[in-house]
């Protein structure tokens, strides 16, 4: 007969439980960090990547020709151009002058030639969207071709491109992923896109001179409104998908307003004093009328009137509100409000800088993004009295305070350019640049030629050209 050591037996057990959940508990760490990982990994913007890289090669130029430097300023492509441009991901863009005639290519980071252009129209890289167009056909930033029909191609801007097919009386709209969403069988098309500051859908006004004038829906291009006059009348858009209809026969005036969303016409105004209309509130549907500084003469009690485009009725004692549509909660988490001045709250509505700036904004979307995967930073940009404050939201911490500056932000860079003046707060004193990833800025002089792109500064003293990096830190010299 077998003795069991009940006392040993439990000891035993007791351990081996101890190592499993050891064990289960580290595979679960490993687990969410793997998840972790992969949210953040899903955060990542492609497009953002190549925009913002920080390790692209930087063109230089050296004699009379132009190469590329690394991040080091080490030489990794010799000089043998006569213009070159940044890197956008594999490929720049390099033109040389043969036989008095500009020809244009995409290198790769070899400096082997990719691609030439047949055309004497220099190739463009719209960089928001990634896509490369290479006479009148549009590429991917890696050069897969998207849209070649034979047709002549132009920006127009949001990301689309015009297309006419002048031989085959035929024309219309595709997108940057080279996807048509408009066409009609007119030889000529332009087209007028309304710039939009809230979500609803993007619309366009289209003509082929006193021959055709519609309005589409550029989400599945199917038209909204349609000119019944086009050799008397035409469409003209305004923000915010706001058109009006002017009337040529009739001195240019404006014939009726028309207000888009949802696919529809959501209202019209046909009062002929209107001098501008402006979209208040896209969830609401209000506009602000605007009758000009002549309003008296017009019989208007005051200059400006709200008015319900949905229930078609002026709407009194109505008070502004900040983001009143929630767009900058959508866009970056936060939400500017005012009393006196201009205050923060995160998407908790809880507030986090009280009503004492006279302005607040946050960097460029593009930029917020990027900054904000690669350095958690969410940085706003804050204004009061003679200071202006770089401050990390999220964290609730100033970055950096500059006292008598202008900023502007560099399209495509990680730079900020600010302009420092004397304590008369006109009398230009220098040029600062300021890095919104390192957290580094650099003084510079202020009759300086700066050229600033999305990883270095170029800075010409008139004596000498330096290269500064992403930390200002020289790294070249000319």
């Amino acid at each position: 007969m077998v003795k069991i050591n009940f006392k040993k037996l439990k000891k035993t057990l007791k351990k081996r439980q101890i190592r499993i959940l050891l064990i289960l508990l580290a595979v679960t760490l490993v687990l969410l960090s793997i998840l972790i990982y992969s949210l953040s990994t899903d955060d990542k913007d492609e497009i953002l990547e190549i925009m913002f890289s920080q390790e692209k090669y930087i063109p230089v130029k050296k004699g009379s020709k132009y190469g590329f430097i690394d991040t080091n300023g080490e030489l990794v492509i010799d000089p043998a151009y006569d213009e070159a441009n940044s890197f956008y991901g594999d490929y720049a863009l390099v033109s040389n002058v043969e036989n008095e005639q500009k020809e244009y290519f995409l290198i790769d980071k070899k400096g082997e030639i990719k691609k030439k252009a047949e055309g004497v129209k220099a190739p463009k890289y719209y960089v928001e969207y990634g896509v490369w167009l290479i006479d009148n056909a549009l590429y991917s930033y890696d050069l897969k071709t998207l849209f070649d029909e034979a047709a002549a191609l132009d920006y127009i801007g949001e990301g689309y491109f015009s297309y006419q097919k002048n031989d085959e009386k035929k024309s219309g709209i595709i997108d940057f992923k080279g996807e048509k969403i408009f066409s009609w069988d007119e030889d000529y098309i332009t087209v007028n896109i309304s710039e939009n500051s809230f979500k609803n859908a993007r619309y366009a006004s289209l003509s082929n001179f006193e021959e055709a004038e519609c309005i589409i829906d550029l989400e599945n291009g199917k038209k909204v409104f349609e000119l019944d006059d086009p050799k008397n009348k035409y469409i003209q858009k305004e923000k915010n998908n706001i058109f009006r209809i002017i009337d040529r026969a009739n001195k240019y005036k404006t014939e009726k307003w028309l207000y888009l969303k949802d696919g529809k016409i959501k209202g019209e105004l046909l009062d002929v004093n209107i001098y501008d209309l402006v979209l208040i509130s896209e969830k609401k549907d209000i506009v602000k009328i605007d009758y000009g500084q002549d309003y008296e003469t017009k019989n208007k009690e005051d200059r400006y009137a709200y008015y319900d485009m949905k229930e078609e009725e002026f709407i009194s004692d109505y008070e502004e509100e900040v983001d009143i549509d929630g767009i900058l909660k959508n866009r970056y988490g936060y939400t500017i409000y005012k009393y006196e001045n201009y205050g923060l709250k995160n998407k908790r509505n809880r507030e986090i800088l009280k009503d004492e700036y006279e302005s607040i904004e946050f960097l460029n979307l593009f930029l917020f993004k990027y900054t904000k995967y690669h350095t958690k930073k969410e940085i706003a940009i804050l204004k009061k009295g003679d200071s202006l404050l770089l401050f990390d939201a999220k964290k609730k911490k100033i970055l950096e305070e500059f006292e008598y500056v202008s900023l502007k932000e560099i399209a495509g860079s990680t730079f900020l350019s600010m302009v420092q003046y004397e304590d008369d707060g006109h009398t230009k004193k220098s040029v600062l640049i300021y890095n919104v990833l390192t957290n580094n800025f650099k003084e510079f002089d202020k009759d300086a030629e700066i050229e600033i792109g999305a990883n270095y500064v170029k800075v010409d003293t008139k004596r000498v050209v330096k290269y500064y990096d992403n930390n200002l830190e020289e790294i070249y010299e000319e």
